[in-house]
């Protein structure tokens, strides 16, 4: 699969945003360190120092910045003099900072990406087909027990995008632009748990900045609804939520501090996971609509025996195969008997845990009160 790339800002220019944001980010971030080598500024920042070169020039004309000499961090030897200084703000930097944050968004971390650039860049992750081949399916399936037939600028405006939950570090060559990060494909599971506030974006009064919802982190990559139905939100609610970007390929997300709409790829496959019947959850023309509706029955002793093994191994738990017999056959198996030992065994075990359990013969005992 083809994908593409930003190329690495040398200038202010080269990053289509806002020169105040920048600024504003560069002395916020100076300002909550107290001190930082000109490496340290790039790697929170997520730019070359050349780029900030000019306002960092600036805020020193102005006093707003000052240099405390080289500094020792290891790491910076052999580059350019501007990078291996220390440097601080002053107080009137501070206040200057102050003031930024109290009319700005306090978000801190690298510095954004254009919104069309990273329309730009998202798109190009899932041009062309896919090469899925039985094998590559198995392979991905791994050690799971399936039958064979289941295998315009925004401004000042931010969006977090990338999450730790999701987004796990990929292996190989990081790009050349810092701000940006190679993760692996997202796979984002939401659960009984989920609410259709998840789905817009989420803004943080506090800081100033928008979350990004579950689909935009899931984007060239899965997003699995688990438990499909038993969501507080009705169903065919949940459902009406999607028809329009699976079936155009277009989320529209408001952003609800400006009161504005922004229009986003949903390139992302939805998967809908449930134990109930389609039928009760949904109707005919919904279910038109998903192209791939796979049916998992409950999996045979042999299967559950695998699954069983897996999950020890995975779990660090030593594995007996007579555990899946016993499990499957007598406890499984054995059809539970209502008497008066089994009705007060289960009175306790609810109501009295730290009582013993007692016999048949205790039941046949007379009570004295």
């Amino acid at each position: 699969m083809v994908t593409g790339a930003i190329e690495g800002p040398k200038r202010l220019e080269d990053l289509h945003v806002r020169r105040d944001l920048v600024a504003s980010l560069l002395l916020r971030t100076l300002a909550f360190a107290d001190q930082l080598s000109g490496g340290a500024i790039e790697t929170r920042l997520g730019l070359p120092f050349e780029t900030l070169q000019p306002i960092v020039e600036e805020f020193q004309k102005a006093q707003l910045m000052d240099t405390m000499g080289f500094s020792n961090e290891a790491g910076l030897e052999g580059r350019p003099i501007p990078v291996r200084m220390s440097y601080t703000v002053s107080s009137a930097g501070r206040q200057r900072a102050a003031e930024m944050s109290a009319v700005q968004t306090r978000y801190l971390g690298p510095c954004p990406i254009n919104f069309d650039d990273y329309l730009s860049l998202i798109r190009s992750q899932v041009t062309g087909k896919a090469n899925v081949t039985d094998a590559a399916l198995k392979r991905a399936l791994g050690q799971l027990a399936l039958e064979q037939h289941v295998i315009d600028q925004i401004g000042d405006e931010i969006v977090r995008v990338i999450d730790p939950v999701y987004h796990k570090i990929a292996e190989g060559e990081q790009p050349i632009d810092r701000r940006l990060v190679k993760v692996e494909r997202p796979v984002v599971v939401a659960g009984g748990e989920l609410k259709l506030e998840q789905l817009d974006l989420t803004y943080d009064t506090a800081n100033r900045y928008y979350e990004a919802p579950l689909q935009w982190k899931a984007n060239a990559g899965v997003f699995v609804i688990d438990d499909f139905g038993r969501q507080e939100v009705p169903p065919m609610r949940l459902l009406n939520r999607f028809i329009v970007p699976m079936e155009k390929k277009i989320d529209y997300l408001d952003l609800s501090a400006s009161g504005r709409k922004i229009e986003l790829p949903f390139l992302c496959q939805v998967v809908f996971s449930t134990n109930l019947s389609p039928t009760e959850l949904v109707d005919e023309a919904f279910l038109r609509r998903m192209a791939y509706k796979i049916g998992v029955g409950n999996p045979t002793p042999e299967q559950f025996g695998r699954i069983l093994k897996y999950e020890c191994e995975r779990q660090g738990v030593a594995f007996d195969p007579n555990a899946v017999n016993y499990l499957l056959h007598t406890l499984y198996g054995k059809k539970p008997r209502l008497t008066p030992q089994t009705l007060k065994e289960a009175f306790d075990a609810c109501f009295n845990p730290a009582l013993g359990s007692v016999t048949e013969d205790d039941w046949a005992r007379p009570q004295t009160t």
